[in-house]
């Protein structure tokens, strides 16, 4: 209870203070246009494909897994997790699916394979990409699954589902209305989209400092490929 409490509480007021100031200077100078926005994936993910099979498995799954009772697998409860999506989004044989911020394409894959209808993954990662079009090639899907390199605000095509799942958190508070209004231009009449993203029980607050260097940094890749420092 300590630790979780302290979590979510300043170790003291110079503490707050230092992070109020230096959030709401990220937050400010935060502009997260389609070229930043492929810099900071490609910090957060192109870095090692060996580290990400190491660490989430022969499925790649990033996001929270679903568990139906305390004695299944983490495998059984991702894969649960892609079960439940997929009846939540009724999906009907040959419609088409959009999977915004696709990752490694698991999703995308197991959707069509399930459904037997048309998926397209996008993505800014230039490693998710690669994997990904080796994937479909090995599994022969390319008749049902293609991958594209690109942001959510260059989708211009119309799809009966929509699907995104561990991307919304990269999206910032500045340009949330932005994602919704893609979602909303892109989505057919009487079509169902679905977003699953992480929450939390505090309210909004200014970026976290470490979380912005570290995990969704600012700076620019050019200059973490030039850096000597080990990931």
């Amino acid at each position: 209870m300590a630790l979780e409490n302290l979590g979510r509480q300043e170790i003291n007021i110079f503490g707050k203070i230092f992070n109020k100031l230096t959030g709401s200077y990220r937050y400010l100078t935060n502009f997260n246009f389609i070229k930043k926005s492929k810099m900071n994936v490609a910090h957060h993910y192109d870095i090692s494909d060996e580290l990400y099979s190491l660490f989430l498995g022969p499925s790649r799954q990033y996001s929270c897994a679903y568990f139906n009772d305390e004695n299944e697998t983490l495998e059984q409860a991702q894969q649960n997790k892609i079960d439940h999506i997929i009846k939540k989004l009724h999906i009907r044989p040959n419609q088409k699916v959009l999977d915004i911020g696709a990752g490694w394409l698991h999703l995308a894959i197991e959707i069509a394979k399930k459904c037997r209808c048309q998926v397209t993954g996008i993505t800014l990662s230039e490693n998710q990409f690669k994997y990904g079009k080796q994937k479909i090639k090995e599994l022969n899907l390319g008749n049902q699954v293609e991958i594209k390199m690109m942001d959510y605000r260059q989708v211009k095509e119309k799809y009966d589902r929509i699907v995104s799942v561990g991307m919304f958190e990269h999206v910032g508070r500045k340009f949330y209305k932005s994602f919704f209004n893609t979602v909303f231009k892109t989505l057919n009449e009487n079509g169902i989209a679905l977003l699953h993203t992480i929450g939390s029980v505090n309210p909004p607050r200014d970026p976290h400092p470490w979380m912005t260097r570290y995990i969704f940094p600012r700076r620019l890749y050019s200059q973490l490929k030039s850096s000597s420092r080990p990931y």
